[in-house]
C-alpha cells in the first residue's frame, strides 16, 4: 500500500511547528522595534499562545527512549506551573477600577434632575461615560485651555482643576457642578449651593434667582489675607458694578498638608516632589498641629492598589486600597477626634500578595504606589457664604480675616 510514511508525517508536522514560531518570533521582533505600547502589548498577545503551544510540543516530544515514561508530564507539568506563575505575577500586577467611588459618581448620576449643563473639573476617563446622559463636560474629552483658563491660572496639563483655576464666564456656562472632593480646593463661586456630598463627591447646582457675579477674585496668597492691590481691585469693581452692587466672601479653607519629609521617607520609596513612589513595604511619618480640640477629616493624595493604613495620634484612622487616580487627587481616609496641639501620623503600606493590584510598580508612573501627603481638616460642612454691602467692602477686605475669595455680585 501506497502513502506517506509516519516519520515523514512527524517530519512535516515539526516543520508547520518550527514555521509557525519562526514567523512569530521574527514579526514579534519587527513590531516591538518599530510600534509603540498598544501595539507591542497586541502583538505578544498574539504570538503567546503560539509560545504555548510550542512549549507543549516540546514537552510531547520528549517521549523518546529513556524518558519515554515520565519525561513528557514532568516537562509538561513544568511548562503548566510556568504558565500559571506568570499569570500569578501579571495578575497582581492588574489594576482594578475603583469600584466604591465610581459606584458612587454612578448614584450622583442617577439621582441628578439635570436641567442645564454640568462640569466635572477632574481627569477621569469614567466621568464622562457615567454622566453621559447629563452631558457633562471632563477634561479628558474637552481640556481647558486659554479661553477656559483665568489668566495666571497655570498652564498645561492638571489632574485636578481647582475652580478658582476658570474664567467667570467659562463656568457661568455650567449649572450643575460634580466635584471630586479635595480638602485643598476653593468652595465654587456664591451662585452654586451644595445638593449633596459623598465620601468622594460634592454636587453643586446654581440656585434659583442666585445673585449674578459680575467679579471674582482668588485669594490665592498663603494665608488667604488680601493684598492693598487686591482690595482696590475690589474697590473699582464695586464702582464699575454701580448702584445695588454687594459683596460676597467665604472663610480660607482650614486645612494642613504634610508631605511625608525625606529623611522619613522608607529607602525603597522613591521621592518625586511632594509624591512617593512605594517600592515595597514601608512606614513614612508626617506630623499636624491641630490649632483646636475637634474632630477632623483625614485625606489620603494618592494612587493605591494594595492596602495603605493611616494612623493619627497612634490610632488607626482608616485604610486606601484598590483607589487608583489620577496625580493630585485625594481618597478620604476616615475621621478622628483629637486635642490641641502637635501629633504624630504614619502612613503604612504592608507587603504585597497574590491580589490583583498589590504588587510593587517599578515603573516611573506609580499606578498603585503614588503616596502623597496627608491632609487634615475639620469635619464641618461647607464653608458658608457672606454678604456685606457696598459701603463695608473695604472694611471687610482689610480685615485680615483669611479668605477663599472675594466676589461682587448684583
Amino acid at each position: 500500500m501506497g502513502g506517506a510514511r509516519p516519520g515523514s508525517q512527524a517530519l512535516r508536522r515539526n516543520l508547520a511547528l518550527v514555521a509557525a514560531g519562526t514567523a512569530a518570533a521574527v514579526a514579534l521582533v519587527v513590531v516591538l522595534w518599530s510600534g509603540n505600547t498598544w501595539v507591542d502589548l497586541k502583538a505578544i498577545v498574539v504570538s503567546a499562545p503560539i509560545a504555548v503551544a510550542l512549549a507543549f510540543a516540546g514537552a510531547a516530544g520528549l517521549g523518546r527512549g529513556r524518558l519515554r515514561r515520565w519525561g513528557p508530564p514532568m516537562a509538561g507539568a513544568l511548562v503548566a506551573v510556568a504558565v500559571l506563575a506568570g499569570n500569578a505575577l501579571v495578575y497582581r500586577g492588574t489594576t482594578l477600577a475603583p469600584y466604591d467611588r465610581l459606584a458612587e459618581l454612578e448614584g450622583i448620576a442617577e439621582r441628578l434632575d439635570m436641567a442645564g449643563r454640568a462640569l466635572y473639573p477632574a481627569s477621569e476617563e469614567y466621568a464622562g461615560y457615567l454622566l453621559r446622559e447629563e452631558g457633562a463636560v471632563t477634561p479628558v474629552e474637552a481640556p481647558f485651555d486659554r479661553k477656559s483658563l483665568r489668566p495666571g491660572a497655570p498652564r498645561g496639563q492638571l489632574f485636578s482643576r481647582d475652580l478658582d483655576d476658570l474664567r467667570l464666564d467659562y463656568l457661568a456656562g455650567f449649572d450643575v457642578l460634580v466635584l471630586r472632593r479635595d480638602p485643598t480646593h476653593s468652595r465654587p463661586p456664591s451662585g452654586f449651593g451644595l445638593v449633596e456630598r459623598t465620601p468622594h463627591y460634592a454636587v453643586w447646582r446654581r440656585g434659583p434667582g442666585a445673585a449674578q457675579v459680575l467679579f471674582h477674585l482668588p485669594l490665592a496668597t498663603a494665608d488667604g489675607d488680601p493684598t492693598p492691590a487686591q482690595c482696590a481691585e475690589v474697590k473699582r469693581a464695586l464702582r464699575a458694578a454701580g448702584p445695588g452692587a454687594a459683596l460676597a466672601y467665604t472663610p480660607a479653607p482650614q486645612v494642613a498638608v504634610s508631605p511625608i519629609p525625606e529623611a522619613l521617607t522608607p529607602a525603597s520609596w522613591k521621592v518625586t516632589g511632594q509624591d512617593r513612589l512605594a517600592r515595597g513595604p514601608g512606614r513614612g511619618q508626617v506630623g499636624f498641629r491641630v490649632p483646636h480640640d475637634g474632630t477632623y477629616r483625614v485625606w489620603l493624595r494618592g494612587s493605591v492598589g494594595r492596602e495603605v493604613q493611616v494612623f493619627v495620634a497612634g490610632r488607626l484612622v482608616g485604610d486606601v486600597r484598590w483607589s487608583q487616580s489620577y496625580p493630585d487627587q485625594y481618597e478620604p481616609v476616615g475621621t478622628v477626634r483629637l486635642a490641641a496641639g502637635t501629633h504624630p501620623a504614619q502612613i503604612v503600606r504592608g507587603g504585597g500578595s497574590l491580589l490583583p493590584g498589590t504588587a510593587d510598580d517599578l515603573g516611573a508612573e506609580g499606578t498603585t504606589t503614588r503616596i502623597g501627603p496627608l491632609a487634615l481638616q475639620p469635619a464641618d460642612g461647607p464653608r458658608q457664604v457672606s454678604y456685606a454691602p457696598a459701603s463695608r467692602a473695604m472694611e471687610v477686605c482689610r480685615s485680615g480675616q483669611p479668605l477663599d475669595w472675594l466676589e461682587v455680585v448684583r
